[in-house]
């Protein structure tokens, strides 16, 4: 996992508590996240989250892949065809950040 999933998923969750996945928590000591108090691994953890954040998603919202090619990366990006602007919505190596950075209201 290139992100760094706890700092990514507290910032999320305090702007959209509603997007906190129900009885996971982030293990401070030893480091690792739990899920209603059993240890499970981060990327368990990061499909859970990404389900949720995709469920949630707005009509007529949806999560892209983008190829990667010989110019560019892979990249991820949310599409919001709701507006004429989903273009401004920046890109994103991973699912997770693409759908951070379009609930925390970033722009390209």
């Amino acid at each position: 996992m290139t992100t760094d999933l706890p700092t990514l998923y507290a910032a999320v969750c305090a702007k959209r508590p509603e997007l906190a996945v129900p009885s996971l928590t982030v293990d401070t000591n030893p480091p690792g996240w739990s899920l209603c108090g059993s240890w499970c691994g981060e990327h368990f953890a990061a499909a859970l989250i990404l389900s949720r954040w995709v469920e949630a998603l707005p009509t007529r919202c949806s999560l892209h892949h983008l190829e990667a090619d010989h110019a560019r990366p892979e990249e991820w990006q949310v599409r919001n065809l709701n507006q004429s602007e989903w273009l401004r919505i920046p890109y994103a190596p991973t699912p997770l950040e693409a759908l951070a950075a379009f609930y925390l209201g970033e722009t390209a």
